[in-house]
């Protein structure tokens, strides 16, 4: 009777042991999966974050051009040659392009010559309406990603309203400044940390419903802007 007590009580005591070896991991497990989704959501709001200031200064840098442009009353070619002097990074450019004619200059020559800086938008759906182009310093204005109609990179472009001289006529001409902003640029700044999320992708999307950044995973989205 004894022995068969002692096996009983053992039986129970190994019972116990297991049911709080499983229960216990299950916990474990539980806390590890919840810390890392904080982690995680931790990381996304730092990105935000990052990414926020990263827009606003670049929108900044624009805002300045086009705040100097407007009070000068340059004329394109003055503009232009204002903002190739204030260059200061070598893969991003500035365009300049006549709302009535989709074309303009840049200032970086077309790849491959040394002196073309006309560049075209017109086989570009990009500048048809520009409505979503806001007053100069009133938020960020940011294009979908298209390519570089100067070097056939992705790009976006970061962009104001400006107002040019016309010496030949009495009227001024409307114009959108675009700061030119490779996507692999982006893509270098915008990374997650690859030793715990080794398979994760970045994309951005904005109102529109068009990419900003795409990950290589994601599938193209129907663009609503005309």
């Amino acid at each position: 009777m004894k022995k068969i007590l002692t096996i009983i009580v053992n039986v129970i005591t190994i019972a116990a042991i297991l049911i709080f070896v499983v229960l216990y991991s299950r916990f474990e497990n539980t806390d590890s999966y919840r810390r890392q989704i904080e982690h995680f959501e931790s990381t996304l709001v730092t990105m935000e974050k990052v990414t926020e200031n990263y827009l606003e200064g670049e929108q900044q840098i624009c805002d300045v051009w086009a705040r100097y442009i407007n009070s000068e009353h340059m004329t394109m070619e003055e503009a232009v040659a204002f903002i190739r002097s204030s260059h200061v990074l070598e893969n991003t450019s500035a365009h300049l392009i006549s709302l009535d004619t989709s074309t303009g200059l840049s200032t970086r020559p077309k790849q491959g010559t040394a002196n073309d800086y006309a560049v075209s938008y017109k086989q570009i759906a990009l500048l048809e309406n520009v409505d979503w182009i806001n007053e100069i310093g009133t938020s960020i204005n940011i294009t979908r990603a298209y390519t570089n109609p100067m070097n056939g990179e992705q790009s976006l472009a970061f962009c104001n309203l400006v107002m040019l001289n016309k010496p030949e006529s009495d009227s001024p001409e409307a114009a959108v400044l675009l700061r030119v902003i490779p996507i692999s640029e982006l893509e270098q700044k915008w990374v997650f940390p690859q030793t715990e999320l080794v398979n994760a992708e970045l994309s951005m999307i904005d109102a529109n419903g068009d990419y900003i950044l795409k990950g290589h995973s994601f599938k193209n989205l129907q663009s609503n802007r005309s």
